[in-house]
């Protein structure tokens, strides 16, 4: 096994502008990731440029997709079904900069993690689709941040590492509808919702939840009486080896 630590390339969790009126780029990214990553072996670096996808995925050996904003649902062949839900819900430029290394990785066959938004975006980027506004949908009410018990898949990587039933975190609108090419649900919500992914063949790995989130080195994880979720960056870790 090689002794050197992975070098885990994580996409910005937003591009966006310093203000209104100077409108000057910037990418955003909570710490939380790269701290995740650093302490679990890695070695955590942000993506910059879309164009040089091809150069990360040579050099990386593998990929975390960050939560975020919305996938713009052209991205699915799906609408908005409610106008207030546009401006702001979306951002083309990061889902080109995703998609762009999603296939990069994915071609190689390097691990890819994906949390929230990137959770959607590997189900996207295998031909999944999604459902927006899923509250209204569904039933269930996640956006505005809840703690709530998934049931794990038996045989599954997340009931391995955390048992057949354990709290997480939600803060998501959209939610999973039609599953991309190869994509086995690992878990679910007691309402159905799907909370975690594993690929049949390929080292793509999905969560809902938010696990940088729900790491005990933090001063209150979230949630506070889930298990701490290191193992979850530590397994990816091991794989990008």
């Amino acid at each position: 096994m090689n002794s050197r630590r992975p070098l885990i390339l994580i996409a910005p969790s937003d591009h966006t502008f310093d203000t209104e009126y100077e409108r000057r780029p910037k990418f955003e990214l909570y710490k939380n990731y790269a701290r995740a990553v650093y302490a679990a072996g890695g070695i955590p670096i942000m993506c910059v440029e879309t164009d040089l996808a091809a150069e990360y995925a040579e050099i990386c050996d593998g990929l975390v997709v960050p939560g975020g904003g919305g996938i713009h649902p052209s991205c699915y062949g799906g609408t908005f079904k409610e106008q207030w839900l546009i401006p702001g819900a979306t951002n083309i430029p990061r889902d080109e900069m995703e998609f762009a290394l999603f296939c990069e990785f994915c071609d190689r066959k390097k691990p890819i993690m994906g949390i929230c938004h990137g959770f959607h975006l590997i189900n996207v980027a295998m031909g999944g689709s999604l459902i927006l506004n899923f509250p209204k949908d569904v039933g269930e009410e996640h956006v505005n941040g809840c703690d709530h018990m998934v049931n794990a898949v038996p045989g599954s990587l997340v009931e391995c590492l955390f048992g057949a039933r354990f709290e997480v975190n939600s803060y998501h609108r959209n939610t999973l509808d039609r599953l991309g090419e190869g994509i086995v649900v690992t878990s679910r919500s007691d309402k159905g919702i799907i909370e975690s992914f594993e690929h049949e063949s390929l080292p793509l790995f999905g969560y809902q939840w938010h696990p940088e989130r729900a790491r005990d080195d933090q001063q209150v994880p979230n949630p506070y009486r889930g298990p701490d979720m290191t193992p979850v960056f530590e397994d990816f870790v091991r794989r990008c080896r």
